[in-house]
């Protein structure tokens, strides 16, 4: 009768020994290490979700006339920088510090020499391409500070700050995974400073042109 249990208690044993061999032989088939997590963010065509960029432009303001004076701006070369992120590939914010020292001038008798300070937020909507051309668009808002260069202007003029409005079109030509140039065309629809010579309420539109190298990172 002994005998009898001992063999049961082996032969359990046995069994249990050969299940767990078998269990422990299972092994998950490897996982292919290109495949992302999920919710991992792909990687950007640009180089980056960031863009750094500096360049030049070129500021237009067409006449017009306030209070019963003309009103003009002259044409000015400037700079820019900025920086661009992407929510997305087409999906994009950026901010902008623009720099101009335009001359205006009110009716026959007033004018001011100003250092031009621009700062814009805009949105841009990129279109993706194969190719080495990417177009986009952009909108935002701009706040322009104007300080009064005193020696270059009438007596009396004040600095001011003044709202605008952007829009613009603009193409990135790729060079390199981490580097492009841009084109653009930007609108910025502006209240006219008066510097507090004089009274205005109007708002005028200046053309700005640029060209810029951009930085992918």
């Amino acid at each position: 009768m002994r005998t009898f249990r001992l063999g049961n208690v082996v032969l359990g044993l046995a069994v249990a020994l050969a299940m767990t061999t078998a269990a422990l032989g299972q092994v998950n088939p490897p996982v292919a290490s290109n495949i992302p997590p999920p919710f991992a963010k792909q990687p950007s065509v640009f180089g980056g979700s960031f863009e750094l960029f500096a360049g030049g432009s070129m500021e237009f303001a067409r006449a017009t006339q306030a209070n019963g004076k003309a009103i003009s701006t002259t044409n000015v070369g400037g700079f820019q920088t900025g920086l661009r992120y992407h929510l997305t590939d087409n999906h994009a914010f950026e901010f902008r510090y623009s720099w101009a020292e335009p001359l205006q001038t009110y009716g026959t008798n007033l004018f001011v020499k100003s250092r031009e300070n621009t700062f814009s937020i805009d949105y841009v909507y990129t279109f993706l391409s194969d190719h080495r051309i990417r177009p986009y668009l952009l909108a935002g808002y701009s706040i322009i500070h104007y300080v009064a260069i005193l020696p270059q202007s009438s007596p009396g003029a004040f600095n001011q700050i003044r709202p605008g409005y952007d829009y613009g079109v603009g193409l990135d030509w790729k060079i390199s995974n981490t580097w492009s140039l841009r084109t653009e065309y930007r609108g910025i629809i502006y209240h006219i400073p008066d510097f507090n010579l004089i009274y205005i309420g109007a708002w005028n539109h200046r053309p700005v042109p640029d060209i810029a190298l951009v930085y992918h990172f």
